[in-house]
């Protein structure tokens, strides 16, 4: 089997099953979800929707990361603040500091690892069953 041959058995059998986890729930699906499917683009993607639904969610959690440039004449200490963020954003833009916020990662959460990374933000990890239930 040539390598061209290998990726396309390989793309096939994961095409495969997807369909079969698709039609599996499909008839527990709400017209909003099948169509959330039907519009989904990656495989990526696809898997993030069946993820959740497969866990009783409505929709994949993403984890989205940014990365804050600030440039002083010293160190910047990041404020003790409770709202750290808005006086980060002032700082860079009103304030006496220039800098910077860029998204540099974002990512699904595979269903079975919510809690774990809710847990790791000091979150008791129930922070999105709520919104599920």
């Amino acid at each position: 089997m040539t390598p061209q041959e290998a990726l396309a058995a390989y793309l096939k059998a994961v095409g495969e099953r997807l369909s079969e986890r698709i039609a599996a729930l499909w008839p527990n699906l709400d017209d909003e979800q099948r169509a959330a499917i039907e519009a989904q683009t990656t495989e990526d993607g696809l898997r993030a929707l069946l993820d959740a639904y497969e866990a009783g969610r409505r929709q994949p959690i993403y984890r989205t990361v940014f990365q804050v440039e600030v440039f002083t004449e010293g160190p910047y200490e990041l404020p003790a603040m409770t709202d750290r963020l808005a006086q980060i954003n002032w700082d860079i833009t009103s304030g006496p500091w220039i800098g910077n916020v860029e998204r540099s990662s974002i990512e699904v959460i595979p269903a079975a690892q919510v809690r774990e990374h809710l847990l790791r933000i000091g979150n008791d990890g129930s922070f999105f069953d709520e919104a599920d239930g």
